[in-house]
């Protein structure tokens, strides 16, 4: 009975001690454990917060580039309204060119004109001082 009882003594500090290295390792567990959860919460938050950061950084861009594409339209625009611009003088100045070549022509017209009535009027005078010279 000595035996059993000496027996049934180690068997209890054994479970005892099992029992205590099995807590405790449990304990190095869950310790381990909340640690990495909360190194995972601490970078999972990082993580959020530097996407969340990126998100905003590219929603700036993108309105900025609107602005860019914004102003670039505007600009088509008013080249545009010079191309028309410039059609339009380019019509009046081939209006006025052909304007100013029958105005080139009617002048030549009465340039010819005034040499026929300068040699009507000088052959007048020369026939008049004829007339008068033969008279006299």
């Amino acid at each position: 009975a000595e035996g059993a009882a000496e027996r049934s003594a180690n068997a209890s500090r054994l479970c005892s001690t099992e029992a205590s290295a099995a807590a405790s390792s449990a304990a190095d567990a869950a310790g381990s454990a909340a640690a990495a959860s909360r190194r995972d919460a601490v970078s999972s938050s990082h993580l959020e917060g530097t996407a969340a950061g990126r998100v905003k950084w590219v929603e700036a861009e993108l309105e900025r580039i609107r602005g860019e594409v914004a102003g670039m339209e505007a600009l088509v625009g008013r080249v545009a309204a010079v191309e028309r611009s410039t059609a339009a003088l380019r019509t009046s100045c081939d209006r006025a060119s052909s304007s100013a070549k029958a105005v080139g022509s009617f002048l030549t017209a009465l340039q010819d004109q005034v040499r026929m009535l300068d040699a009507a009027v000088t052959g007048g005078r020369t026939a008049a001082a004829a007339a008068a010279a033969s008279a006299a």
